[in-house]
């Protein structure tokens, strides 16, 4: 990689660079795509490092400021035990307040990336492996059966549902726009074109300057989904970076890392096969009530599914219930169904499933938070 793009990203990163300047970075980079997993290591290091006359924070002390700034900001952890469906609250998470660093002036900032870009290049092969869960500065959980809203710094409003997790560096809003999220977000992005929104998951990479849209990621589950709303987005292939994906409204990118994507409502010639996982452009299920898109009815506290094998539709109880679902049988989590709760206990609605059934029937056991799905006896 030429000394420019260092020289360049260390001008972003220091906040110094000019509107030229940050053009010709994101060209350089649009030109030679092979280098931006190089290029968010290292902004993330950078916006993880530690100042020089920071003292060092244990884990839980920072799990203690992120609790009080959750609590300043009015937002309270929902007990798995005392919710039957998912809650919503309003949340503003306001910037942190700016802290500045002579150290970080721009010819230091170009030193510390020429070095750390050194370091990148050769440090062992087995540290090369993408991290998601990197930065520690501003981090927001959702448990099981419990969702969420909130406003970026920037004020982007983003909703994310259960067992997610959202993170993001200092900076956010005025140096960057980069987020890290495993779990399931719905965003309406401020617009800002000279700083794009970039969300990136464990198989994707989601860039806009202002839109909306829904992105599905959990590190447990085959398949990863982004479905756009309103605007414009470019997605990018994590282990494929010459890949990318322009979606319009009313259309989401389904990726499967086991190929096992379902193809009944592909578009034609919109299917790759990189190295390890498989991309389908597909277009949204259609509305099951009031007009609601499946793939967004969460926000709206609906649990919806359209054509959903058990399995898929069982990974969405469980966050949604806060149980976990184990099937004796594995035909079973090849049936397929489409529906929409709103407020159905479980039980209620695994009971509406078997009615939908009679070919193979299935049977349920609930014991405490653990459900076994059998053949029906």
């Amino acid at each position: 990689m030429p000394e420019r793009i260092w020289y360049l990203l260390s001008l972003k990163l220091s906040g110094e660079a000019t509107k030229a300047e940050l053009d010709e970075f994101y060209a350089l980079l649009e030109a030679n795509p092979e280098w931006e997993t190089a290029i968010q290591q290292i902004t993330r290091y950078w916006l993880q490092s530690p100042m020089p006359t920071q003292q060092a924070q244990s884990g839980q002390d920072l799990w203690n400021k992120h609790q009080q700034r959750m609590q300043a900001a009015g937002i309270e952890w929902a007990d798995p035990e005392d919710v039957t469906t998912a809650e919503l609250e309003e949340i503003s998470l306001e910037r942190s307040t700016p802290r500045i660093w002579l150290w970080r002036s721009l010819s230091v900032a170009a030193i510390f990336l020429f070095a750390l870009a050194g370091w990148w290049i050769f440090r062992p092969a087995s540290e090369t492996k993408r991290e998601i869960a990197a930065i520690n500065q501003n981090q927001v959980s959702t448990r099981p059966a419990s969702k969420t809203k909130l406003t970026l710094p920037d004020g982007s409003k983003v909703w994310l549902n259960a067992s997610s997790k959202l993170t993001y560096g200092n900076g956010f809003g005025e140096k960057h726009r980069e987020i890290w999220l495993e779990g399931e977000g719905y965003f309406d992005v401020a617009k800002n074109k000279q700083i794009p929104f970039v969300i990136h998951t464990s198989r994707m990479d989601v860039r806009v300057t202002g839109t909306v849209f829904n992105v599905r990621a959990y590190a447990q589950e085959p398949t990863s989904e982004t479905a756009l709303i309103e605007g414009s987005v470019e997605v990018t292939l994590s282990n494929d970076k010459s890949k990318k994906f322009y979606l319009k409204p009313k259309q989401k990118l389904v990726v499967d890392e086991h190929g096992l994507v379902n193809s009944a409502k592909e578009m034609p010639s919109l299917r790759v096969t990189p190295a390890a996982f498989t991309a389908s452009l597909q277009a949204l299920a259609k509305p099951l009530e009031d007009n609601q898109v499946v793939e967004t009815a969460w926000v709206y506290n609906m649990l919806s599914f359209s054509d959903e094998s058990f399995r898929q539709v069982a990974n969405k109880f469980e966050k949604w219930y806060a149980v976990e679902i184990r099937f004796e049988d594995p035909e079973l989590e090849e049936l397929r169904f489409t529906g929409s709760f709103r407020d159905e206990t479980l039980s209620e609605a695994l009971k509406a499933m078997q009615l939908t059934t009679p070919g193979t029937p299935f049977g349920f056991v609930v014991r405490e938070r653990q459900v076994t799905i059998q053949k029906a006896r």
